[in-house]
């Protein structure tokens, strides 16, 4: 007969001589199984560990709602107390670090749940460059730079994002780089905030293509018919300065351009407005330009040109006077745009209109 357990020393060796406390030898597979019974939830099999007399951690193996289900435990003790779960592998495959319930959502085939009663969080580490952490405190999500103690980024469960840096977004396909949705109607999609500029501007749009076609470098666009109310552009200003600077360092191109697509040529395409929004002034699709005052049009100028580009500028410029009602009682007189003179408003206001030569 061939001996199967060995005992030398302090070890015993099955299947050959012990090289530790106990050594399992085979020529082929070596298997350990801890075999118990369970009919209700609780530990079927375990390993403990101690230290002399105490105990310092422990391994276990409890069955869940089934006798051929179980999660696996890992426990360990800390200096002055007992012996306490730190991670549990449940029966579907999810992993829980700090909790004995690691739940997955239902679009989440395996899970990651990480809790704890201060900051949860990971350190994901790099031994030939920088760490980083991931953590959550008081429902807020912080990505840091652990050696600098960088904060990156921020993200609330208000689903709001706060960058620390540098925000970078590098798109080499043929879609959007970035594309905000918002479904709320009171509040702004986008605010761009700039406490303590000297110098450049808040935003800059930049485009480095020789492409000639007409498209915008910036297109804002309000495509709901309906929305008559909404402005697609409102730019506010709160300073003594320009509210708009539109330059061009291109002598063959212009500062800025205002073209209504839609609608009729006698449609106004541009209001100026004073504070409390009253217009004062229109710019028509047919070239008329008319001011206001509080009891309505006052002075209306319009080109008996279709278009006033290039030497058309050189043009008869007709004047209209208006009663105090906005009634226009018809021309009051012309003058050759290339000319100095004035014309004689007449009985309608009783004054006369200068017109200088600019050109």
């Amino acid at each position: 007969a061939t001996d199967f357990v060995y005992i030398k020393d302090s070890g015993m060796g099955i299947g050959g001589t012990p090289d530790e406390n106990l050594h399992v030898i085979s020529t082929g597979r070596t298997s350990l199984k801890l075999q118990g019974v369970a009919t209700s939830d609780g530990v079927v099999s375990d390993i403990q560990f101690f230290n002399s007399t105490d105990s310092v951690a422990a391994i276990n193996v409890n069955r869940v709602s089934n006798n051929d289900q179980a999660d696996m435990v890992f426990m360990t003790q800390p200096n002055g107390g007992s012996v306490t779960e730190r991670m549990r592998i449940d029966s579907v495959g999810n992993i829980g670090v700090g909790t004995a319930s690691p739940t997955s959502p239902a679009s989440v085939g395996k899970f990651l749940n990480i809790a704890d009663a201060g900051s949860a969080g990971i350190v994901l580490e790099d031994t030939n460059a920088g760490d980083w952490e991931m953590y959550n405190a008081s429902g807020v999500l912080y990505f840091e730079d652990r050696g600098n103690s960088a904060l990156a980024l921020t993200l609330k469960n208000d689903k709001s994002a706060t960058f620390g840096g540098k925000v970078k977004i590098d798109q080499d396909a043929n879609d959007f780089a970035l594309e905000i949705d918002s479904e709320n109607t009171t509040a702004n999609a986008i605010i761009v905030e700039c406490d303590a500029l000297t110098s450049n501007g808040i935003a800059r749009f930049y485009s480095n293509s020789s492409d000639t076609t007409s498209r915008g470098l910036v297109q804002i666009v309000n495509n709901h018919a309906s929305a008559t109310g909404a402005v697609p552009l409102k730019i506010e200003q709160n300073s003594t300065t320009v509210v708009g600077d539109f330059q061009n360092t291109n002598a063959s191109g212009y500062g800025l351009k205002i073209q209504a697509t839609g609608g009729t040529a006698s449609q106004y395409i541009a209001t100026f407005n004073d504070k409390d929004d009253n217009v004062k002034a229109r710019v028509y699709g047919d070239g008329r330009i008319t001011s206001f005052n509080s009891s309505g049009a006052v002075f209306r100028l319009e080109s008996t040109n279709t278009n006033i580009t290039g030497a058309e500028l050189v043009g008869k410029l007709e004047a209209y006077i208006s009663d105090a009602s906005g009634n226009l009682p018809g021309v009051a007189g012309s003058i050759d745009w290339t000319t100095s003179g004035s014309i004689d408003g007449g009985s309608t206001k009783g004054t006369n209109l200068t017109f200088k030569n600019y050109l």
